[in-house]
């Protein structure tokens, strides 16, 4: 936006005679004048009041008092590529309050004045405080920053960045937090009750229960046991049965031609076992497993394999150190959980004691109190139940803190467990390790191979002999019909068997009096009342529950809420100045140059804390002479200004500094010319001024005087 020239009349201290103020061109001009003469009015009040409707105090107040009526201002300006005009009246004869906006000679205004309020703002495309920060570099927002604490250096961003509103939020936040807290309070002391009472149930169910269980299992076990045994008798005369006894029998006589048989095809086999030169498996295994690899192209890959597991050792490493910051913080919230549980316990205790005060009743030894000591005792109670309160917000702080801690934690976890899996994934796992080594044993193996070939190849025709040999006897083996068994162990598996058989017949016996015995252990209707007792108390519980866990969830909620508008280093406040800080030291070391001859370094850090160098050795701010700090201000000043342009966006070609030259020794005059001539050539700059040193720096001046009525006249 370009901003061209701006009409006053009746505004303020000017009169009648419409004034104008011709902001074309380029360059710096002093707007010059008497003190109370109407320099800042006719180029910062007139916007505020022309484009915005604002001014300084009671919005009359810009009608000169003189006069009376008819107030009107009116701004001319191009906003891509396109001219505008808004004219703004106050008290006007004809006009009265109505403001209008044009659009070349097309009147553009809208219904109401809120309706053309709203149009303006859309076509300069910013808002009052938008507006004012970053066009008008005023003292009274860009005042002394480094002599302030870090606090206060916070509250000065808040103001040139509008985020007041963030901790108005907060506030209200806390006091939401708390409300709900003592409703939480109060549901959980209910819930401990039911809980007694479904206790209570619980082990008498259990208690009675656990009786007839004890009685039911030793039955069941003994029954279990017994069946187990007929099974594995069973299974014993299965087993045995496989042998026919009698037939093997019949067998004896045949078993010594078979030993002389057998002893025959030992040999044989012996013979033939010592012309085999058996082929290694391995050796043909290496052979087919390594007869297509490119060996070369092998200890390329091993490398790269080698490189990437590497990698991921370094994020497993990370992710084990996270998880052990994890369990750590794990430990330290279930302290501080039962730190919490304890002082809810102190309350519930405080409170049965002020329970029996109220009855002038000795909670301890059940004595009669006169009226003056149950006071005493019941204010120590209330003082220790407040007392526990106060403990239980602290811990549930930290607890908060600790949370949040835990997550960022657990972020970084995810992140490199994530990280080390997926280089674990893409690992290129296509080569064969100890690529020298396998290549030697292949060229190896097909050595030996050749060798075995060779020599089998020898004794191929004297092992054909022996084999026809071995058939001949394996025939006459196969005709005799032997057993493997002696008599003795014949007429031992048939002793085994009736043995078997008697056990089944004992164990059969038990089971029958096991089950007439088990009917009179356990009365079901009796449990089943006590079981619906219980039920009828859990649903109460669960109900409650559901109350405690909606309430938990709108605490988390406004918890997570409260550290978003906190002053915290995850809330907003922290976030839109970490956003800056960078681009704001880059200013503030642009300009510091202007201003000292000496090399001087200052910088901040999110938090706003300084470091200050001087010639490469750090000092304090302190430790400057009074036209240094102002300089140094001056500077941070200009950095701040630079920030609220571009947080608000702001492309206006104005630029205006209203007294921002105050207490400025010629030195310092003088840089901040040079700091000013240095800007955008495109800039309209106007300094706002009664510092005389100004007038001799600037050849371009507007001068404010007075008619003869004593009304502001603009000399351009």
């Amino acid at each position: 936006m370009i901003i061209n020239k701006i009409f006053l009349k009746n505004f303020y201290r000017y009169g009648n005679n419409e004034q104008c103020l011709d902001l074309t061109g380029s360059g710096i001009t002093a707007i010059v004048g008497n003190n109370g003469y109407g320099k800042s009015t006719c180029i910062v009040d007139s916007l505020a009041f022309a484009f915005f409707g604002q001014c300084r105090d009671v919005i009359d107040d810009v009608v000169n008092r003189y006069v009376g009526k008819d107030c009107k201002v009116s701004v001319e300006f191009t906003e891509g590529g396109e001219s505008y005009k808004v004219i703004r009246y106050r008290k006007h004869t004809t006009q009265k309050n109505n403001v209008y906006l044009f659009k070349g000679e097309e009147d553009i205004s809208g219904h109401t004045a809120s309706d053309t309020n709203q149009k303006i703002i859309d076509v300069i495309k910013m808002n009052y405080i938008a507006f004012t920060n970053s066009s008008v570099f005023s003292s009274e927002l860009y005042s002394a920053f480094l002599a302030k604490r870090e606090s206060d250096r916070l509250v000065i961003f808040e103001n040139i960045l509008s985020l007041k509103e963030i901790t108005l939020f907060y506030t209200e936040i806390k006091k939401i937090i708390k409300e709900l807290e003592e409703q939480n309070t109060e549901k959980k002391l209910s819930q401990s009750g039911i809980k007694s009472e479904i206790s209570t149930l619980e082990n008498t169910i259990s208690s009675y229960s656990a009786n007839a269980k004890t009685k039911l299992l030793g039955m069941k076990a003994d029954k279990e046991n017994a069946k187990k045994t007929i099974e594995e008798a069973k299974e014993k005369i299965k087993e045995l049965s496989i042998i026919d006894i009698d037939k093997e029998k019949s067998k004896l006589l045949n078993n010594t031609l078979k030993d002389e048989y057998e002893s025959k095809l030992s040999s044989l086999k012996r013979e033939i076992n010592s012309l085999v030169i058996s082929e290694d498996p391995n050796i043909i295994d290496i052979i087919n497993k390594y007869s297509d690899i490119n060996f070369e192209n092998n200890r390329i890959k091993e490398l790269k394999y080698k490189e990437d597991l590497e990698t991921i050792n370094i994020r497993t490493n990370g992710y084990k150190l996270a998880m052990e910051q994890i369990n750590s913080l794990t430990k330290e919230l279930s302290f501080l959980e039962k730190e919490i549980s304890s002082n809810q316990d102190k309350i519930l205790e405080s409170k049965k004691r002020i329970d029996k005060l109220s009855q002038a009743i000795c909670p301890f030894c059940g004595q009669h109190l006169e009226d003056a000591k149950v006071q005493e005792e019941i204010s120590k109670e209330t003082a220790a139940i407040a007392s526990a309160k106060e403990k239980i917000e602290e811990l549930i702080e930290q607890q908060t803190e600790k949370n949040r801690t835990l997550e960022e934690q657990r972020e970084s976890y995810n992140w490199l467990l994530a990280d080390a899996q997926r280089l674990q994934n893409n690992l290129n796992k296509d080569f064969i390790p100890n690529s020298d080594y396998v290549e030697e044993t292949y060229k190896n193996a097909l050595n030996k191979h050749k060798e075995i070939t060779e020599l089998k190849i020898q004794n191929e025709s004297k092992i054909n002999e022996y084999k026809k040999e071995i058939e001949e006897y394996k025939a006459k083996l196969d005709a005799l019909q032997t057993t493997n068994y002696t008599e003795e162990e014949l007429n031992s598996i048939s002793e085994k068997i009736d043995y078997q058989n008697k056990i089944i017949a004992d164990n059969e016996t038990l089971i029958a009096k096991i089950d007439a015995s088990a009917k009179s252990v356990f009365d079901k209707s009796y449990v089943d009342g006590l079981k619906a007792q219980q039920e009828k108390k859990q649903i109460e519980l669960e109900s409650l529950e559901k109350e405690i866990e909606t309430v938990d969830d709108d605490i988390k909620h406004y918890q997570y809420l409260g550290d978003c508008f906190s002053n915290k280093s995850g809330g907003f406040k922290k976030y839109f100045i970490g956003e800056m800080i960078d681009m704001f030291n880059e200013r503030i070391n642009q300009y510091l140059p202007f201003f000292f001859s000496e090399k001087v370094k200052i910088t901040f850090d999110k938090n706003l804390s300084d470091v200050i160098t001087m010639d490469d050795f750090k000092v304090t701010f302190n430790s400057f002479s009074q036209g240094q700090r102002q300089r140094a201000e001056l500077a941070i000043s200009f950095a701040l200004f630079d920030v609220a342009r571009v947080f608000f966006s702001n492309d206006n070609k104005l630029l205006i500094l209203d007294e921002m030259d105050k207490g400025l020794d010629k030195f310092g005059i003088k840089a901040m010319v040079n700091l000013l001539n240095g800007f955008d050539k495109q800039l309209r700059i106007f300094i706002v001024s009664h510092n005389p040193l100004m007038g001799e720096e600037i050849d371009s001046k507007v001068e404010i005087t007075r008619d003869e009525n004593e009304f502001s006249v603009i000399k351009q």
